[in-house]
């Protein structure tokens, strides 16, 4: 009469095992969000001045929150040569690209998976540009912030991947005479930090982690990175140049056509 209950109850928890929970953390893509098929590298032929690319930061919290007022992103970046391109010189008066970092809380209208929290009411702001940090002279730091009113608070919940912004960046002093060297040198970027706001008294929520196996990672002109855990985030270690490592020489071109 007892083994009744106990096999239902094991069914039960096997049931369970067999549904893992999803993993709260980061995701970051070009055009798209992670969940909607955002491409993880960019290639650009580096041939305009005109025209902009576009990088998606996501988030799915670990847990559900319900008095989310704002979203801080810190996105690192590290080139594959040893001093950053000063086509990354994005902001700053003294900078080679000043003016062509952007961000903005508008999701795509192809999005189809990310929900989008902010309903178009987030202020945003790039309180923070900080070229050679955290250490070397290749690497730099975007701080990124948005706000909502208190009586705008919104709740996201578990398990659910939310768009968190877009971070543009214009092609502006790309080609020409007064164009800013190194655009073709391929860059690993991270999304390291993303912070949910909450009201002072209820507390802020730190998420750091990749929701998916380097979610929160992406390549420009073939970059590819390595994520090492670090205090109080994961740092890019090493970015190498994979474009050309693949790329085909002239030899091994010719002796397919033997």
């Amino acid at each position: 009469m007892r083994r009744a209950p106990l096999t239902a109850c094991l069914a039960v928890l096997l049931c369970l095992a067999g549904q893992p929970a999803l993993a709260g953390g980061i995701g970051m893509r070009w055009d798209l969000c992670y969940g909607d098929g955002g491409a993880s590298n960019r290639v650009f032929a580096c041939n305009s001045n005109t025209g902009t690319e576009r990088l998606v930061v996501s988030f799915r919290p670990s847990q559900t929150i319900t008095q989310v007022t704002g979203l801080e992103v810190a996105i690192d970046a590290q080139s594959s040569s040893a001093t950053l391109p000063s086509w990354w010189q994005l902001r700053g008066g003294s900078q080679c690209r000043d003016g062509q970092l952007g961000t903005n809380s508008e999701p795509a209208l192809l999005t189809s998976t990310c929900v989008d929290a902010w309903q178009g009411l987030a202020l945003a702001g790039v309180p923070g540009f900080s070229l050679y940090y955290p250490a070397g002279t290749d690497r730099l730091r975007i701080i990124l912030t948005f706000s909502l009113p208190r009586a705008s608070a919104r709740t996201v919940v578990s398990g659910t991947e939310y768009y968190g912004c877009n971070v543009i960046i214009g092609h502006a002093k790309t080609v020409g005479t007064a164009a800013c060297s190194g655009c073709l040198v391929p860059v690993c970027l991270l999304a390291s930090q993303v912070v949910l706001r909450q009201p002072v008294g209820v507390g802020n929520v730190f998420l750091s982690e990749s929701f998916a196996p380097n979610s929160a990672l992406v390549g420009w002109q073939g970059g590819e990175g390595i994520v090492t855990p670090g205090s109080p985030n994961p740092v890019i270690s090493a970015c190498s140049n994979t474009t050309a490592a693949n790329r085909p020489t002239w030899g091994v071109i010719r002796s397919l056509y033997r």
